[in-house]
């Protein structure tokens, strides 16, 4: 495999979908921005000497593969029925994924990766595209009854059992000095949210220090060996842990128990609209892939894997 750095620009036809074609270049330029999801050098020349490794890199390579060609056909179902955004939105939508990156960021990361912007450009409207077509013609047609929510909570009561929870607000420093004035302040009666918004390090401190509800295991152990104990609208005594100096407020408790089917019913719908989404996309797209034609061609993809 020649590495992901040194890659020239191809441009044979890898695969022939009826009259359309995904060309070598296309899948190369992917597998750039979908390597990330590995550690660096995984897939090196000398690690696919290992036949497990190089499998592992087939089957890694033939499932981007797979879902090129799914939205190849989607893309072209879409054109067929006139399914499209206006160029307007595109161009929002676009933009919109360009500013989820730091400027600076984004021009690094297509340099590191040699991707053209005119191509990073093109897989992204190919994407906005695939999901406008599909929320088109499957999404918005999904409907969840409140008799399949019932039927779902009825069978699955115990994926709604939840811990004790506490709602906490904290307020971190950097030394103990400074923790100890807050504490003080504290005693006196100031409001520990306002404290929190000027004095505390924590990201949280936009809220008033408000971390929401926590269990027990999803903070540091300071937090459970603190939080648990206090009653509602206590404060701590000053908490030393690996980012600084404490001191935690509760503001409400929950005690173990199970979700009510209300409480439960906004999740059992995501559910079982996702479950209802994947079953008919994989309906809908055998049956688009029954109806065309579609020729690999090995020799090409053995260039690549």
């Amino acid at each position: 495999m020649v590495p992901k750095e040194e890659l020239p620009f191809y441009s044979r036809e890898l695969v022939e979908i009826g009259d359309q074609v995904i060309k070598e270049d296309v899948l190369r330029f992917r597998l750039r921005l979908e390597l990330d999801q590995f550690p660096k050098d995984y897939f090196a020349a000398e690690k696919l000497k290992d036949p497990e490794r190089k499998e592992e890199y087939r089957f890694f390579v033939m499932g981007i593969l797979d879902r090129m060609i799914n939205d190849h056909l989607i893309i072209a179902y879409g054109e067929s029925k006139g399914i499209k955004l206006s160029r307007k939105k595109m161009l929002e939508r676009v933009e919109a994924k360009k500013r989820e990156w730091n400027p600076k960021a984004f021009e690094n990361f297509l340099t590191e990766k040699k991707i053209p912007y005119s191509r990073w450009r093109q897989m992204m409207e190919d994407e906005i595209k695939v999901q406008h077509i599909i929320d088109s013609e499957i999404s918005e047609k999904i409907k969840v009854s409140l008799n399949e929510v019932q039927s779902y909570y009825n069978k699955n009561r115990r994926d709604f059992d939840r811990p004790e929870r506490v709602r906490v607000r904290q307020i971190v420093t950097d030394t103990l000095e400074k923790a100890r004035e807050v504490y003080r302040r504290l005693q006196k009666g100031e409001n520990f949210a306002k404290i929190a918004v000027n004095h505390s390090l924590s990201p949280d401190r936009a809220k008033g220090g408000d971390l929401g509800y926590i269990s027990r295991g999803s903070y540091p152990k300071e937090f459970d060996e603190y939080c648990f104990k206090l009653k509602k609208g206590e404060f701590s005594p000053i908490v030393k842990s690996d980012y600084g100096f404490h001191i935690f407020k509760v503001l409400d408790r929950k005690p173990a128990g199970r979700l009510t089917l209300m409480e439960a019913t906004p999740k059992i719908q995501q559910i079982l609209f996702e479950q209802k989404l994947k079953d008919q996309y994989e309906e809908w797209i055998k049956k688009a892939r029954d109806e065309i034609s579609i020729t690999l061609n090995q020799d090409v993809l053995k260039s690549v894997i």
